[in-house]
């Protein structure tokens, strides 16, 4: 039996997270899934809400930023932006990602291939987006030397433009 098999569900437990990202957990996510497409959407901590800078180029959007609406509009509502449940579960995954990028990575491409066979089983397409919340490029997205896009070359990418 192998010792350091990864496995996904006891992680995430570990971790104290249910996910890093899934498929239609917005409006605008579900939108896409009326149109014939599953979308995987990652969102964390925009901004440096995480002590670490995502969004370098937010000082015009920062006000705008979509971290602020939706379900986690109605829980920053209730608990205050530093107790909203989801903006805890952003910051572990920022942090994350750039503390143990490894461990992030195996993370983020089980939850793809998981999605990615969602969608194939009910014949709809299927895109990734990366940056809910934040700007970092999928370049940056890197796994035994190769970033995201080269991992899933079969991929259809969404990604909003960055300044």
């Amino acid at each position: 039996m192998e010792k350091n098999k990864f496995n996904y569900t006891k992680t995430i437990k570990d971790l104290g997270i249910a996910y890093l990202g899934n498929y239609s957990q917005s409006a605008k996510m579900m939108y896409s899934e009326n149109a014939g497409v599953i979308t995987y959407c990652l969102y964390l901590a925009p901004a440096n809400m995480s002590g670490y800078e995502v969004c370098p180029c937010s000082e015009f959007c920062r006000k705008f930023c979509l971290n602020g609406s939706g379900r986690n509009k109605a829980d920053i509502l209730m608990n205050g932006a530093e107790l909203s449940r989801i903006n805890q579960s952003r910051v572990k995954k920022t942090r994350l990602f750039f503390e143990n990028k490894d461990l992030f990575m195996q993370l983020v491409i089980a939850e793809i291939k998981r999605s990615r066979n969602y969608a194939k089983k009910r014949n709809l397409g299927f895109a990734v987006r990366l940056n809910g919340t934040s700007d970092i490029s999928p370049e940056d997205f890197i796994y035994n030397g190769k970033n995201i896009l080269e991992i899933f070359p079969d991929i259809q990418w969404a990604q909003l433009g960055v300044l």
